[in-house]
């Protein structure tokens, strides 16, 4: 059944969402497609119980949001490999990001454990959602880019 959500609807809900991304990819230049999947996994958090974090990130400074979204790529790079993570022992390996999420325990084990739906939430999230939802960002960073 094709969906009646309209793209203007999708912009609208993901309105923070777009504001990170234009922040992510058109201020700070990152990469457009790893940046979707870093939010992507933001939001997947968020529904598991990690608190607001594109919210938080909004009111943070642009360092601060491109250190968060390394830890972000990294924390990916390990949920696509068949070799879980490490153990890591009193100190987190995604310590910004556990800082802004008030200290509340996160690490790439922790994460490895939602392996696969954390993986199938973020493919379906781009694939599905960003993709329209974020088409004007992309037209714009290509227009850029081109001049």
């Amino acid at each position: 059944m094709a969906s009646s959500v309209t793209t203007e609807d999708l912009k609208a809900f993901h309105a923070m969402d777009r504001d990170l991304y234009k922040r992510l990819v058109i201020d700070s230049g990152r990469d457009m497609l790893k940046s979707m999947h870093v939010i992507a996994f933001w939001l997947f958090l968020e529904e598991i119980g990690y608190p607001n974090v594109v919210q938080k990130l909004l009111g943070t400074h642009d360092a601060v949001v491109n250190f968060v979204l390394n830890e972000g790529i990294h924390c990916l790079d390990c949920l696509k490999s068949v070799t879980p993570p490490m153990p890591v022992v009193n100190v987190s390996d995604l310590p910004l990001t556990q800082e802004l999420m008030g200290n509340k325990a996160i690490s790439l084990s922790l994460a490895y454990q939602y392996r696969d739906s954390a993986l199938t939430r973020v493919n379906q999230t781009v694939n599905e959602v960003f993709v329209r939802a974020f088409d004007d960002i992309v037209r714009d960073v290509w227009a850029l880019k081109n001049l």
